[in-house]
């Protein structure tokens, strides 16, 4: 038996994980919207870069899953290239966690736990679009190795 679902369900499966990463996404600007509303500044609008850079390696992963199932030359050639960028941004997607540095240093009038609470989301997504995203690589991997490789 296998361990893998029927082809409708795992499409399913990963459009509920997009939608989420990309409700999560819109959460984190809304945090960062009304926070620049309440205090006047645009402190912590860094974490928006931050979080789109997080975005860039489960794209490229999406991409280099989609074009191995293609099983063509040319497919091959962007999947090795789209797996190349994921390897370079794959690091901006953990990346974020480093942001609870700034925590406290920009001395506004916005309550410290708004501030926790905000980059814990910030942090949160950027994690679980690394965490996807390295899942889809690994399983390219293991698709196109075996599970030796794709340990």
């Amino acid at each position: 038996m296998s361990a893998t679902p029927p082809a409708p369900l795992r499409h399913r499966f990963a459009y509920a994980i997009v939608g989420l990463l990309a409700a999560a996404s819109f959460a984190c600007v809304a945090l960062i919207a009304a926070r620049t509303w309440y205090s006047h500044t645009y402190h912590y609008w860094f974490l928006l870069w931050n979080l789109a850079l997080a975005w860039v390696p489960f794209v490229f992963a999406a991409l280099a899953y989609s074009l191995a199932a293609a099983r063509r030359a040319v497919a091959y050639v962007f999947t090795v290239v789209a797996a190349l960028v994921w390897l370079a941004f794959f690091p901006n997607a953990p990346y974020i966690l480093t942001d609870f540095l700034h925590l406290g240093s920009m001395g506004d009038v916005v309550p410290g736990w708004y501030d926790v609470l905000m980059l814990f989301w910030f942090a949160w997504t950027g994690l679980m679009l690394g965490v996807v995203s390295l899942y889809l690589m690994q399983d390219l991997v293991t698709r196109a190795s075996g599970t030796a490789a794709g340990w």
